[in-house]
């Protein structure tokens, strides 16, 4: 097998958001009030240009609709998943300040290169629904093979989900931008190092402040043509 260096230097061009403050998922109420906050001051440091990427269509309808009525997102356009994904897209692009709420559809295959995409945010850590008809019968057949469905399917299976998610942010050598993690199970549970590693290694932050001094350095940035001889 060969590694080749990656072109990109994601150290300079992305900032990793990891906010200290999230309440575990478990606690549904307080971690989507935590999360809908997060989310909306991420937007406004940003300005928009933002794809927020869920893994439930229940929590990104119920975030959408309370910060579509946050009279501090006024003159952002909030676009929620709905149709089709490429008339979802097409809408995004053509939209300024805009930020799409999408679920899994928008966690892989879609290149928005440049300014136009500058932060991905993620509300949770990518796991399946365990429940699902497919994913039990996966999960009895690891476990008959005496295998564990979390180590063995759940968790490879959700970092290679959390790095497609990232890997929408940055497409050309060029890109740059702010992802934000905001499932606190990063840091607490001992599965959280595997999602870490698993990622390329960028500049971390706990501090918003942080985020508005990133986004603002990388947009007042100036090209100065060379002099010709």
């Amino acid at each position: 097998q060969i590694l080749l260096p990656t072109p990109f230097d994601y150290r300079e061009n992305v900032l990793l958001f990891l906010p200290r403050d999230v309440p575990d998922p478990r606690d549904d109420d307080r971690y989507r009030a935590s999360c809908t906050a997060h989310i909306r001051d991420l937007v406004r440091a940003t300005g928009g240009d933002a794809f927020v990427l869920f893994t439930s269509a229940d929590m990104m309808r119920a975030v959408h609709r309370e910060l579509a009525a946050d009279p501090r997102l006024q003159g952002y356009a909030l676009i929620e998943q709905q149709g089709s994904a490429a008339q979802v897209l097409q809408r995004y692009r053509e939209t300024e300040r805009a930020v799409l709420f999408g679920v899994d559809t928008f966690w892989q295959g879609i290149d928005i290169p440049g300014e136009k995409l500058v932060s991905i945010i993620m509300p949770r850590l990518p796991f399946e629904v365990p429940d699902h008809p497919v994913n039990q019968a996966l999960t009895e057949r690891i476990r008959h093979e005496g295998g564990d469905p979390f180590r063995d399917y759940s968790l490879p299976n959700a970092i290679i989900k959390l790095k497609q998610g990232f890997g929408r942010l940055i497409r050309r050598r060029t890109d740059w931008g702010v992802v934000s993690i905001l499932d606190p199970r990063l840091r607490t549970r001992w599965y959280g190092r595997h999602f870490l590693r698993a990622l390329p290694q960028c500049t971390e932050t706990r501090h918003l402040d942080d985020v508005r001094t990133f986004v603002q350095r990388r947009r007042s940035r100036t090209v100065v043509p060379r002099e010709t001889p």
